[in-house]
């Protein structure tokens, strides 16, 4: 009964709507129609009054036919409006029932869509507080990776630089032992060079000695050889002198034959004694030649010995090439090490990147949690509204049809929504998964964090170990150059006196050249001396056996000797055979006795 009252009520409510569109058009139609008259009145007034007569009564029947024509279809369109109307007003009312099914079905399901949005608001929250305390953890990892890092790097580069260190004193050392070695080999080459000089300066000084010896006994020898000239000049003399008497005293010259013999034995003895020195001064000679040959020889030492300074000199100076070489390498390293530093540097700026793009999806999901807070309370604000519009729609039923357009609104708001809400839970449950994928990751990032932290902590003790280890080892390589170089000094003082004492030597070889030389010079002149000499003794005897083939011829027949002279004893065979031919020929030939000018 009270949806036939209502349909009643809405009937004649309809229809007296219409039928005041239907007077508002009328009244509009005949508005219209009065300006148009007012038009054709015009247009009559100007074409003139018989016009203007006829087209006023022609107007006034078409506008009384157009009156009517709208009249009717007015009259029809009411109809058919009161017909939808109905029609409509039976679907609305379906429509109703299937609306209020579905905000039903709406209510449960935006229950069950807030209770699943409260638990996923939970969830998100204990994932955004477990995420934000991962993050600090992972922030707090991070730094203290990159502390561990620098650490790592200081402790790198003092390794490195330790290393640079020790290998740079193990080459000084490698160095300076091999300076030690060759140092040593050219102290133990300059002792037995030392050693090699004393030998041949005591050879030198004895030879000296001997050489000096030979000259006192040749200056002797030459003196008794004068001596023995003069006595021969005097013994030529007395000769000449017993001559001018040998027709007196043939028998003072027998006797003085006999004298002259063993003279001539005496002169003899003593030619095959000056023949033996000689030949003795002869090797004295030779044995000089050698000592000039060895003198030559360790002069050529000495060459050597200043080559192999230039040479050590020339080492030197390539080892001073070396250790710039070594520089430039090191000032290599050092620009090579910036590089590594500025690449640490971009790490670092890429880490603090990082470190801003998470502190911004941190912004972003504090962000999206907001909004979801907002979507949350304009949902509730939804359902206040909806909850209203459900009270009014119960309250009122003459405000059906803007209700129902509202709930149509409402409807595909509340589709969009529940699509929206739809696809904000698949979201959501993306970035559950997502979270947790995350936070997965975060925690195997933690452990290998943690695992790296703890071989950090491993090599960070090695790393100690090691610079405690080469610390020490700097120590002792310190105080092994401070040793080395202590040697060295020593060596070099101990080379300085070395050369020092060499050139002492050099400077007594020359002395000892210098004797030699003068030495050679007098032996040259007592050879010449020796030459005259014994061209004296050979003119001596010579004029000798003339005398004694020459003027004792008669004695030699007689068999005795004139006194003065010495006798030869024994058989005449004893006499020499050149003198007994030559007294023979004389004998035969006394011509040539007086004509020889001695007498």
């Amino acid at each position: 009964m009270e949806l036939v009252s209502v349909y009643k009520n809405d009937n004649h409510e309809t229809c007296s709507k219409y039928n005041e569109m239907g007077l508002d058009r009328d009244e509009d139609i005949y508005a219209n129609q009065g300006r148009k008259l007012s038009q054709t009145e015009a247009r009559s007034q100007n074409r003139g009054l018989s016009v203007g007569n006829k087209c006023v009564v022609w107007s006034t029947v078409c506008i009384m036919c157009l009156v009517c024509i709208f009249l009717v279809a007015a009259i029809v369109v009411l109809h058919i409006k009161l017909m939808a109307e109905r029609e409509k007003k039976l679907e609305l009312e379906t429509r109703v029932n299937d609306l209020t099914a579905e905000k039903s079905q709406l209510q449960s399901n935006f229950t069950s869509l807030s209770q699943k949005k409260l638990e996923l608001e939970t969830r998100v929250n204990d994932l955004t507080a477990g995420k934000s305390q991962l993050e600090t953890r992972v922030n707090d990892l991070t730094a203290w990776k990159s502390q561990l890092e620098t650490r790592v790097n200081d402790l790198t580069a003092e390794k490195s630089q330790l290393q640079s260190n020790f290998n740079f004193l193990s080459q000084k050392k490698l160095e300076l032992e091999t300076r030690v070695n060759y140092f040593t080999a050219e102290k133990s080459q300059l002792q037995s060079n030392f050693t090699s000089l004393s030998q041949k300066k005591l050879e030198m000084e004895t030879r000296v000695n001997d050489l000096t010896a030979g000259k006192s006994q040749l200056e002797t020898r030459v003196n008794d050889l004068t001596a023995g000239k003069s006595q021969l000049e005097t013994r030529v003399n007395d000769l000449t002198a017993e001559k001018r008497q040998l027709h007196n005293s043939l028998n003072s010259l027998s006797q003085k034959k006999l004298d002259l013999e063993t003279r001539v034995n005496d002169l003899t003895a003593e030619k095959s004694q000056l023949q033996s020195n000689f030949t003795s001064l002869s090797q004295k000679k030779l044995e000089m030649e050698t000592r000039v040959n060895d003198l030559t020889a360790g002069k050529s030492q000495l060459e050597t010995r200043v080559n192999d300074l230039t040479a050590e000199k020339s080492q030197l100076q390539s080892n001073f090439t070396f250790l710039s070489q070594k520089k430039l390498e090191l000032e290599t390293r050092v620009t090579d090490l910036t590089a590594v530093k500025s690449q640490l540097q971009s790490n670092f700026t890429f880490l603090s990147q990082k470190k801003l793009e998470l502190e911004t999806r941190v912004n972003d999901v504090t962000a999206e949690k907001n909004q979801v807070q907002s979507n949350f309370t304009s949902l509730s604000q939804k359902k206040l509204e909806m909850e209203t519009r459900v009270n009014d729609l119960t309250a009122g039923k003459s405000q059906l049809e803007t209700r129902v357009n509202e709930l149509t609104a409402e409807k595909s708001q509340l589709q969009s929504n529940f699509t929206f809400l739809s696809q904000k839970k698949l979201e959501m449950e993306t970035r559950v998964n997502d979270v947790t994928a995350e936070k997965s990751q975060l925690q195997s990032n933690f452990n290998s964090l943690s695992q790296k932290k703890l071989e950090l902590e491993t090599r960070v003790s090695d790393l100690t170990a090691e610079k405690r280890q080469l610390q020490s080892n700097f120590t002792s390589l310190s105080h092994k150059k401070l040793e080395l170089e202590t040697r060295v000094n020593d060596l070099t003082s101990r080379k300085s006196q070395l050369e020092t004492r060499v050139n002492d030597l050099t400077a007594e070889k020359k002395q000892l050249q210098n004797s030699l030389n003068s030495l050679s010079q007098k032996k040259l002149e007592l050879e010449t001396k020796l030459t005259k000499l014994q061209a004296t003794n050979r003119k001596a005897n010579h004029f000798l056996y003339k005398l004694v083939n020459i003027g004792f011829s008669p004695a030699l027949r007689f068999g005795s000797t004139p006194p003065g002279f010495p006798s030869f004893h024994g058989s005449p065979a004893r006499t020499p055979r050149s003198l007994r031919n030559s007294a023979a020929a004389i004998h035969r030939c006394p011509a040539a006795f007086r004509s020889c000018g001695l007498c």
